[in-house]
């Protein structure tokens, strides 16, 4: 009996830490009946916090500071098609220090990158947009863009493995140019633009 006592403190412990702290209370006092049920709901409890949506949640709310301050600076520096170093930059600086590997100027294209997380077969691409309107600013949105595309990514990123997935932030610049911009060179050049291609 003190074997599965041991079991379950050490089970209600996760669960406080996680969700369940409420219960932590009951502990002293259970009975073996009371005992069964607060290690089920512990389980239950556990399995819940380490769902795929949870995860989720949590890697988006410990990001969410670094992605405001993302939209923020890419909005107050305002950078035209092909030209948006710092956005690019920036961009390329969060993702690999939320674990994605960086490959930035792919397509011969400076200001544009591909950073990918995972190793599974599906591949989810997401678009990153970071350039301005002459004269206006980021009238579009594209820092918004930016980091909306980042903050999705580093969440995926975190159960891309789990599902079978690797992401894929592509960086395209110059999108105001028209015709595309840098989404059409990237098309244009599927040579150097293929993921496992050097």
């Amino acid at each position: 009996c003190s074997g599965t006592a041991t079991v379950l403190r050490s089970r209600l412990l996760r669960a406080q830490s996680r969700a369940c702290w409420h219960w932590a209370a009951c502990f002293s006092s259970a009975g073996a009946r009371e005992l069964s049920v607060l290690s089920a709901l512990c389980d239950t409890c556990i399995a819940i916090a380490n769902s795929p949506k949870n995860q989720i949640r949590e890697t988006l709310s410990r990001y969410q500071p670094r992605l405001v301050d993302l939209s923020r600076r890419i909005h107050a520096n305002p950078e035209l098609g092909f030209e948006e170093e710092k956005a690019s930059t920036w961009m390329a600086e969060l993702l690999t220090a939320a674990g994605f590997d960086v490959e930035k100027g792919i397509c011969e294209l400076p200001t544009a990158f591909r950073a990918t997380a995972g190793t599974g077969p599906l591949r989810i691409p997401i678009c990153a947009e970071y350039d301005s309107l002459p004269g206006i600013g980021h009238a579009c949105g594209h820092n918004l863009i930016a980091a909306m595309s980042a903050g999705a990514a580093i969440a995926a990123a975190g159960i891309a493995d789990d599902i079978g997935c690797t992401i894929t932030v592509l960086g395209t610049p110059a999108e105001e140019v028209g015709d595309g911009g840098g989404k059409m060179l990237l098309l244009s050049r599927p040579d150097k633009f293929a993921p496992d291609s050097p």
